[in-house]
């Protein structure tokens, strides 16, 4: 028996529908994901209180990361960088690392920012606690690429 008239032209109809609500909620989903990033943070994050010497006891330096929600670099950072395994493998051998939020109003986080002077975000500062160092800390402001800063992470004074 052949479908009538009106099933024949159901068809179409019902799949544009389909189509349709399904391109919504695909670009629905997309707008949520882009205001809402999930990004895995691989890095082993160090309280502030305590971190120089945790970073003595271990014989590693420490990584001030100064940084705010609202900083697209200070995102894109988290996402290109800390997010990459071998990076951040690299990175937890080497530092302890710590987050600092530049908006904080936390003496600590407003003691730090001014002894380094952060201006810029995201800022990261490495700093030596083997007293064989003699140069002190050493800062690279802004994101521009990934290789900048794990080249700058690489040459950063550690373990000599």
């Amino acid at each position: 028996m052949p479908p009538s008239e009106a099933t024949t032209l159901q068809r179409p109809v019902l799949l544009g529908l389909f189509a349709g609500v399904t391109l919504a909620l695909r670009i629905a989903t997309g707008v949520h994901e882009e205001q809402h990033p999930v990004t895995i943070d691989l890095v082993s994050w160090a309280p502030l209180e305590g971190a120089e010497a945790e970073a003595k006891r271990n014989g590693l330096a420490v990584l001030y990361v100064f940084g705010a929600k609202w900083c697209e670099p200070c995102k894109e950072l988290h996402k290109r960088v800390f997010a990459e395994p071998m990076v951040a493998s690299n990175l937890n051998r080497r530092f302890v690392i710590v987050q600092v939020d530049a908006d904080s109003t936390q003496p600590e986080s407003v003691a730090l920012k001014q002894q380094y002077e952060v201006k810029a975000l995201p800022t990261l500062v490495v700093v030596p606690t083997d007293p064989r160092f003699k140069s002190g800390p050493v800062r690279l402001e802004g994101f521009t690429s990934e290789s900048l800063v794990t080249s700058f992470l690489s040459r950063a004074p550690t373990i000599p």
